[in-house]
Order: C-alpha cells, then sequence, then structure tokens
C-alpha cells in the first residue's frame, strides 16, 4: 500500500474517532464525516504542488514567503472550512447542532492552517531534494565533460599533426629566416607553457584566455604567412572578468582548419570582445572559402555542441553561444553573464 493511501486512512481514523467519541454523533454521520474531510484534504492536498511552482524560495525574502504562505494558510483552512459545511448543508446527513458548534469550528479552522503548513514544508523539502539531485547530475556531468576536455587538450598539446607540421616549418626557416624561426619557437613555448599549466576545470582572467589564442594564432601565421591575418579586439581590460579556461581554443581551431587550410585565398580571423548589460560578448569570426559556403564543415557539429554543453553545464540558461554563417564568413558568438574574481 502506497504512503499517501496510508496517510488518509489514518486521517480518516482519527476524524471518526474524534467525531464519533468527542462530538458523538451517530457511527453512519461520523463515517460520513471522516470520508468527507478525507476527500476535502486529499482534494487540497493535491492542488497545492501548483502553487509551490509561482512561490519559490528566496533567502534574500525569507520574510515575504513566510508571509505569503501564512495569508495561503488561511485563505486555505477558510476555503476547506466552507466547502465542509456547504456540503453538510446541502445533503444535511449529520447532526448540525454539533457540528455547528464555535470551538468545533475554531478546530477545524487551525487543522486546515496545520494542514496546509505541512504538505508546503512536505512539498519544499521535496523539490529541494529534487534540485539538488539535478545539480547534483549536473556536476556530475560537467565533471565528465571536463575530463574529456582535459584529455581533448591533453591530445592536441602532444598532437603530431601539429607538431610536425610546426617542427617542418622550423626546419625550413631556419635555413631561411633564422629570425622568424627563433620567434616561433618562443610562441611555441609560450603556447604549450600556458597550455599544460591551465587548468581547464577553472576560470580564468578573459586576458589569460585571449593571449593564449593569440601565441596560436601567431604560431599558425607563421606557418601561413600571407595565407593567414588574423585581428583581436579585446575591449575589456578588467583582469578579474573571468572565462572558462580553453573555452576558445576549439572555436579557433576550427577557424583554422576550415577556413585557412581549405582555402587557395587569404583568409581573415576576427576575435572581438565586449561587455553588454553585464554580459560578456565574445565574436569568434572567420572568412570561409568560396567552395565551402555550400558545404557542411565536417567536425565542427561536434565541436560547437561540446562547447555549448560545456557553457550550460557552467552558467546554466542564462549564457547562450551562436554560430551562423553568412556573406562568405563563419561566425559564432558568445553571451557569457560576468564572472569577477
Amino acid at each position: 500500500m502506497k504512503p499517501g493511501l496510508i496517510l488518509f486512512v489514518f486521517i480518516a481514523l482519527l476524524y471518526f474517532l474524534f467525531s464519533r467519541f468527542t462530538i458523538h454523533i451517530p457511527v453512519q454521520d461520523a463515517f460520513i464525516d471522516s470520508i468527507l474531510n478525507v476527500l476535502i484534504y486529499g482534494a487540497t492536498a493535491a492542488a497545492l504542488p501548483w502553487s509551490a511552482k509561482y512561490i519559490d524560495y528566496d533567502p534574500v525574502k525569507t520574510n515575504r514567503f513566510i508571509v505569503i504562505h501564512l495569508i495561503a494558510a488561511i485563505i486555505v483552512s477558510i476555503g476547506c472550512t466552507l466547502v465542509y459545511y456547504g456540503t453538510i448543508l446541502l445533503f444535511n446527513r449529520i447532526h448540525l447542532s454539533s457540528m455547528l458548534l464555535p470551538q468545533y469550528f475554531v478546530w477545524r479552522f487551525a487543522l486546515g492552517i496545520l494542514f496546509y503548513l505541512a504538505c508546503e514544508t512536505f512539498i519544499y523539502i521535496r523539490l529541494f531534494y529534487a534540485k539538488l539531485a539535478r545539480q547534483n547530475a549536473d556536476e556530475a556531468q560537467l565533471r565528465l565533460l571536463l575530463t574529456e576536455a582535459e584529455l581533448q587538450s591533453l591530445r592536441f598539446q602532444v598532437n603530431p599533426h601539429f607538431l610536425f607540421n610546426s617542427l617542418n616549418s622550423l626546419v625550413a626557416l631556419i635555413r631561411t629566416q633564422p629570425d622568424t624561426a627563433a620567434r616561433m619557437v618562443i610562441q611555441l613555448s609560450e603556447f604549450f607553457r600556458a597550455s599544460l599549466a591551465g587548468d581547464i576545470k577553472h576560470l580564468i582572467p578573459i586576458s589569460k584566455e585571449i593571449e593564449n589564442v593569440r601565441r596560436y594564432l601567431e604560431i599558425e601565421q607563421i606557418r601561413f604567412s600571407d595565407k593567414l591575418y588574423y585581428s583581436i579586439h579585446n575591449e575589456i581590460n578588467d583582469v578579474k572578468i573571468l572565462v572558462p579556461n580553453m573555452i576558445l581554443q576549439p572555436i579557433v581551431e576550427n577557424a583554422v582548419k576550415h577556413g585557412v587550410y581549405e582555402s587557395l585565398t587569404p583568409v581573415n580571423i576576427e576575435i572581438s570582445t565586449e561587455m553588454n548589460d553585464g554580459f560578456l560578448i565574445i565574436r569568434v569570426k572567420n572568412d570561409v572559402p568560396d567552395e565551402n559556403n555550400n558545404k557542411k564543415r565536417a567536425g565542427m557539429g561536434v565541436g560547437l555542441k561540446n562547447t555549448q554543453k560545456r557553457i550550460y553545464l557552467i552558467y546554466g540558461a542564462n549564457a547562450t553561444m551562436r554560430s551562423e554563417k553568412s556573406d562568405g564568413q563563419f561566425m559564432v558568438t558568445f553571451s557569457l553573464p560576468m564572472l569577477q574574481e
């Protein structure tokens, strides 16, 4: 037997005993009284979870929360009492001279208030644990996603494709442009140092994220020479503005892979940041080769979805990430709530 059914059977039994041995009404009337009370309070209990959806608990507004529920308890108690007396008057089944005694009315009114408060307490406890369970599930999923992102980052750091291409470029540059080769070695060193030192599970200042992206683009610009141009417009000088570590890296990598690699003409990558109404706006925009304008970019779907999922798990529904392709350009726009140290 379900706990709820057991509870209502127990309540019905209490009402029966109270009506029969305290007010001394006939057995049949006491039985009807107990069933009527269970039906009224059962219907009320079924409707109360609806109110909890619109009266959310906010620790900052505790007094307002208590006042609202006390008023609601009085209204519900009066409503249940009126429904009860209206029903017995309608069917004329109970000794009204006994049931309309003032002390019985006061007792019923007080019981209605206690019933409302007990039900709402139970409902909010259930909502609290349900919310806690969702948070724990989201945190577990975030840990899994961040672990996968960390593994992908480590795999990228030792990616033979990226490393061998860079080393091959260095070999050629050492013979012909030793100064450029030295600059590329420094950038590679700084980039790998920042990647290895950064904890992908933490938030870092936007300036550090932009700086590491700049190192990556400088390395690729040395490799591709006049085929790759980039510009970074960072309007945020506050070092306390934080973003998830390595959040821009997969987007910029895709811009190079699907823009520069597949293009026969120079490609420009543009990164910009700004603040707008308490949100951090980051845009990554790159030219798309003409031959790719009508072709789906392989690998972009997974990269975008993983990054978008990570943003959702960190920021919730307040953050967005949109991608669009138009006029020969592909752009990803982040809108992130401002987080500070």
